[in-house]
């Protein structure tokens, strides 16, 4: 199944994708840091300081991963939508319709037989003016 794009992703720019994730392992060594697993707070520290070295030095060498990163993004996008979407629809326009079914509500007054030429409801109380409003 192909999807139609109508419009363009732009992806973020390698250095941005380099100071991220040196941000995120640098996060990464404050937990462990005070779990007291050293070892890992150390190696940690040195992929943050790797990403954000590499961010400001030489930021083409995260052209692929962050490629790879924005094409997962909209991967699990394409994915994650339509399954929050029908939860949505499951959990909460199907039980007010069923209740509005059940207390016997008529909102598209489908129920009187009459076949109209137009279904606008004429409004019975005048629109007062905006002048003078306070």
């Amino acid at each position: 199944m192909e999807i139609k794009s109508y419009s363009t992703i732009k992806v973020g720019s390698e250095k941005n994708f380099g100071i991220v994730f040196s941000v995120f392992f640098a996060l990464l060594t404050i937990y462990f840091y005070f779990k007291n697993q050293d070892f890992y707070s150390i190696i940690f520290f040195c992929i943050s300081l790797f990403f954000l070295f590499f961010s400001f030095v030489k930021p083409s060498i995260f052209k692929i991963p962050n490629l790879v990163w924005s094409k997962l993004g909209i991967l699990l996008g394409m994915i994650v939508s339509p399954i929050i979407l029908f939860l949505i629809f499951i959990l909460l326009v199907t039980p007010i319709g069923l209740f509005m079914r059940f207390i016997g509500k008529d909102l598209l007054n489908e129920k009187t037989g009459k076949k109209y030429k137009s279904y606008w409801v004429k409004r019975i109380n005048q629109m007062n003016d905006m002048k003078d409003q306070f």
